[in-house]
């Protein structure tokens, strides 16, 4: 039985009496620790490790960045601040491929985000619970979730070969071109081929 002075003690603490908590000494020094609820502490250790992997090579190519650094000619390697960076600003190449990678980025965000609703919109009011089409659509979209993107770009090179490639083939039965086309070797071809 407790007396009025743990009772008072433990509802200044915001606890009930009727949980039988707060007895002993150990309760005493856990109330006084910080806790942290229980996934935080499981995450933890994945955290620090994934931090330390990306963190150190991130800020060791940082630091190279600012020094004159060839592997050739070790013994004159000198600091040589943002003079790296201002040359690479100078360069057409550099600004090109910025260019380039901002299209891609845009231009295949908006595709996968286009098809993906569509295809899942599909799936979920177009067709059929019990109808044979449902799991054929959704075997054609899980399918290639699977294969990895190395198997995934030589499948589509191969697809898109000047002139071994299926597209050409179809492409020229149809009469939609009249010689082969290098999709991925043509300047105005290569990135929408890519997206």
């Amino acid at each position: 039985m407790h007396t009025s002075h743990t009772t008072s003690f433990m509802r200044d603490r915001g606890e009930r009496v009727a949980s039988g908590t707060g007895h002993g000494a150990g309760a005493s020094v856990a109330r006084r620790l910080p806790q942290i609820p229980f996934h935080y502490a499981a995450i933890l250790p994945a955290l620090a490790l994934s931090a330390v992997i990306i963190l150190v090579p991130l800020l060791y190519a940082l630091g190279l960045s600012l020094f004159r650094y060839r592997l050739t000619d070790l013994a004159n390697t000198r600091f040589i601040g943002l003079e790296n960076y201002l040359t690479v600003l100078d360069q057409p190449a550099f600004l090109s491929s910025v260019r380039v990678t901002i299209i891609y980025t845009a231009a295949a965000l908006v595709v996968e985000l286009v098809l993906g609703m569509g295809i899942a919109l599909l799936v979920h009011y177009g067709v059929a619970e019990t109808g044979i089409l449902r799991p054929l659509i959704v075997a054609a979209v899980m399918i290639p979730l699977f294969i990895t993107p190395v198997v995934a770009a030589d499948i589509w090179r191969a697809l898109l070969h000047p002139d071994l490639g299926v597209i050409n083939y179809y492409l020229s039965q149809l009469g939609i071109i009249g010689k082969s086309v290098a999709w991925l070797g043509d300047k105005d071809w290569a990135l929408p081929a890519v997206i």
